[in-house]
């Protein structure tokens, strides 16, 4: 009877450290699977966080008031595409000046998204069409809506940044 119980003793013992051991295995796993679930969503949060930098770039660069009249960008932008003058000048010739010297000096050349190559913006009808640089690479696109205005149709712009490696 005595080698019956220390048997059964035993064998209990040992199936108590593998329910512990399982136990544990099991705390191990549920743990691992939070941290995994924080690290992909803060993951996909930088990455809209950077489009959303872009974004408010050209919003920004919509609203900055302009020498051409005291205008907003946005205003000489719907007056490019309506064909109308900037101070007895090419409306499409003072943006595109204005928005290369805008993105000169807030981008410049190295950023987080790598090397600045280049930019192309345009709007809905394509009467918008600037690029300058080297349009290849990786690309970061933002939208913004410009309102009707007097006479005047409302229209999406289009802004395509392009981002790489510098070739040596």
């Amino acid at each position: 009877m005595e080698i019956e119980n220390k048997k059964s003793k035993k064998g209990k013992k040992g199936q108590q450290e593998i329910v512990g051991f399982v136990v544990i295995v099991l705390l191990i796993i549920i743990i691992s699977t939070i941290f995994l679930s924080f690290s992909i969503q803060k993951s996909k949060r930088g990455i809209a966080y950077e489009y959303q930098e872009v974004n408010d770039l050209l919003y920004a660069m919509m609203q900055y008031t302009t020498n051409c009249n005291y205008e907003k960008l946005q205003d000489v932008v719907r007056d490019c595409i309506n064909g109308q003058k900037c101070k007895d000048k090419d409306s499409c010739e003072f943006v595109r000046s204005e928005i290369k010297n805008i993105l000169n000096e807030t981008i410049g050349k190295k950023t987080k998204y790598g090397w600045f190559n280049g930019y192309h913006i345009y709007d809905d009808s394509k009467k918008l069409n600037i690029s300058d640089g080297l349009l290849e690479g990786n690309v970061v696109v933002a939208r913004y809506f410009i309102p009707p205005g007097i006479g005047t149709n409302g229209t999406e712009i289009t802004l395509i940044l392009y981002f790489g490696a510098r070739k040596k």
